[in-house]
Parts: C-alpha cells; structure tokens; sequence
C-alpha cells in the first residue's frame, strides 16, 4: 500500500509544480526570439552568457536571505512573482508579421542590385526577402522589397524588387513569390525596442528562475 507522507507533500508539489510550469517556457524563448528576427548568433551570445549572471546573482541573493531569515518566504516569493511578471509581459510585444509578395512580372523587369549592402543600410519599409519564380522553384534568390505597407501593418499596397541575381529559366513572363527573411539585419533590429524588451525580460525571468530553484533548494532543506 502506498502511503503520502504529509510532511513532504508540500515539496513534492513544490517541484512539480514549479518545474511543470516552467518546462513549456524556457525551451520557446530562443524560438520566440527568432520568430522576432533575432538571428541564431545574437541569441546563442545571450543565452551563453546568462549562467554569467546566475554566478553573481545567486550568492548576493543567498546572503541577502541569510541576513533576513525571518523574511526568508517572503523574499523568495517576491523572486516568484518577480520571474512570474517578467516572462507573462512577454506576451505584450508586439508580434512580428511575415510578409508575402506574389506577383507577375517581365523577366526585364526585375532589377538587380547589391542586396547585403543595402539590407544593411535601410529600416524602415525594405525587407530582406528570398524570391523564386514558379516555373522553376527550386532556383531561390535573395532581394529586397521596397514596400508601402496599410491596413495597420496588415496589408501590403505597394512594392518594388531588386534581386542580387537574375532569376534562370525565366520566360517572357515570370509568376515570381517572395517570402520575408525571419532574420532581420543586426543594424536594424539593434534599434527596435522591442528587441530591448525582449532582451531584458528575458534575462530578468531566467535570473530570477535560477535564484528561485536555488532558494527553493535550501527553504525545503530547512523543512526537512
């Protein structure tokens, strides 16, 4: 017969709970922060250098609880709602949309130009796109879209392409798609806030997770 012992059934809930709820989160962050355009190399620096922090974090916040005992739940509660706030705020960055341009255009008409050179340079309505004409979809090409964007961000009025390259087997007419690039360039996102809040708020709740697991660690020491 299995028996429940009450005194460690407040701990046991404790890491279940506690790991359940943060087990679907951490994993989604670093595909969050793609899906805003963050490239793979800027978000594996942040993450990388995050165990940094927990080095320093943990040991200010173990003695802060060692010199306020009598407030020891209360602090470690106040972590909680801390790391609680900072990822649900998450949720209030604007999403990105990707934006799809479908056309139908005279193979002389598609201009070509230096796409790195000026994805670098411009923020505002250019986009990074990779283009690939119907009739042969497996040749994909990068370009930029100069486009007018309406609707409230949902709806594109107007555009212009230029490829870094002619598309081949283009016939007199091409039937040509253009898909936004996720990434976007380091120059531009570096000046979104967005990017910022993301950033911090990301950084913030993983410090404070850490603390909490450690905090958690010794207050249930302390009960058994």
């Amino acid at each position: 017969m299995i028996r429940i012992n009450p005194t460690l059934l407040p701990i046991k809930a404790h890491y279940f709970f506690f790991m359940a709820a943060m087990g679907p989160i951490l994993p989604q962050l670093s595909v969050y922060g793609k899906e805003m355009g963050i490239s793979p190399v800027v978000m594996g620096s942040v993450t990388g250098l995050l165990p940094l922090t927990f080095l320093v974090a943990k040991p200010i916040f173990g003695i802060i609880v060692d010199v306020y005992r009598d407030f020891r739940k209360a602090i470690f509660l106040s972590i909680i709602i801390a790391m609680c706030l900072s990822y649900s705020l998450l949720y209030f960055i604007p999403s990105r949309t990707i934006y799809n341009y479908d056309f139908t255009a005279e193979c002389s008409q598609l201009d070509t130009c230096n796409v790195t050179v000026w994805e670098d340079r411009s923020c505002d309505n250019i986009k990074g796109v990779t283009c690939y004409c119907h009739s042969d979809p497996d040749n994909r090409i990068h370009g930029l879209v100069e486009a007018s964007i309406a609707g409230n961000g949902t709806k594109v009025e107007d555009f212009a392409l230029c490829t870094d390259k002619k598309l081949r087997y283009c016939n007199q007419t091409c039937h040509v798609n253009c898909v936004e690039n996720i990434e976007i360039p380091s120059t531009c996102l570096y000046s979104t806030p967005n990017f910022w809040f993301f950033i911090v708020l990301l950084c913030v709740g993983t410090i404070f997770f850490n603390v909490a697991n450690s905090l958690s660690d010794a207050i249930c020491c302390d009960i058994i």
